[in-house]
Formats: structure tokens, sequence, C-alpha cells
């Protein structure tokens, strides 16, 4: 996967061109996911993600990049204790730190622990999959930094076979 973020004029004082900086990060992902027992289903993530600034032209620095071995990983449980209800927990953007030059001058990767559960509501009242009416709340947490959660609550009403007709709705609070 490639991630164009944009390209910049590099200029003089006297305001002449001199080159363009190029601003790119490439992210190859492999996927392994699998389902244990009855509705409990586990996946992992692992990236090479490259982060690249290049310049063209009359360029001091032909450009830096930093390469990191990220990983993801998460675990769903469906049809808790018979009931319409999924939880989920999830370890996300978890790796080294981004060091373009030095280790004093690394950043952290933006890693989060996630909690959800999921319940649909319409189950009380139809029996079929043609309507569904989902709630959902998440809670997200910064990994290195914690004490800020973000709450995230969310609704979805689905009708028909192929879910034809979707609509959904949330707010993030924090």
């Amino acid at each position: 996967q490639l991630t164009d973020l944009g390209e910049i004029e590099r200029r003089d004082s006297q305001g002449n061109f001199l080159g363009t900086v190029f601003i790119r990060n490439h992210t190859g992902v492999v996927t392994l996911a699998s389902q244990f027992g009855a509705g409990v289903s586990a996946g992992l993530n692992l990236k090479l993600v490259q982060q690249r600034v290049t310049c063209r032209g009359q360029c001091d620095d032909p450009g830096i990049d930093a390469t990191n071995l990220v990983f993801d990983a998460g675990l769903q449980w469906r049809d808790v204790l018979g009931l319409p209800l999924t939880l989920g927990a999830a370890m996300v953007h978890v790796g080294s730190d981004v060091q373009f030059f030095n280790a004093e001058q690394s950043d952290p990767l933006p890693s989060r622990l996630r909690f959800a559960a999921a319940y649909d509501v319409a189950r009380h009242f139809v029996d079929s999959a043609p309507l569904s009416a989902v709630v959902a709340v998440e809670v997200e947490e910064r990994w290195r930094t914690s004490g800020s959660p973000a709450l995230y609550l969310g609704t979805e009403l689905a009708a028909g076979d192929v879910q034809a007709l979707v609509v959904r709705a949330g707010y993030v609070f924090g």
C-alpha cells in the first residue's frame, strides 16, 4: 500500500524554485486469522512500514527514511452466552519507535488498546437475519500514555438479505 502525503516545493530566500520534497509511506501487510471453537476468532497483522521523505532538484540532502516492523493482534467472541452479543479486544500499531536519524530523535508509534462490545437489539423482536439493530461501544486507550481513554458509541440499522439498506450513526467522546 502506498500513501502519498503530498509534496512541498523547496525555494531559496529569493523565491527561486530549487526542487520538490516528496513524502510517501509504503506498507506491506501479512494477515493471519482463524476461528477457535464456537464463535471465538483471533487475528494478527504483521506490517512492514517505511516512511520516506525524498527530494528532487537542488537538494542539500537526497532524503531520509525509517522502516518499522509493526503488528496488530485481536480477539473476537460472537454470540456470548447465547446472546446476540459480540465482544472484542485488540492491540494495534505496536512496534519499535520510528527512527529517522538516531534513538534520541525517535518518535513512538500511536499504539492503542481497544475493547468493544456490540449488541443486536433486533434479535429480541425478530428471529430472521434480514433485520438487525446493533448498538456498539468501544473504549480506546493509548498504550504508552494511558489515562485519557476515548469512548466510541455507535448504532447500525441494517435491512435486507444482503444488507441492502444500512444506516449508521456514532459519536466519539475524548
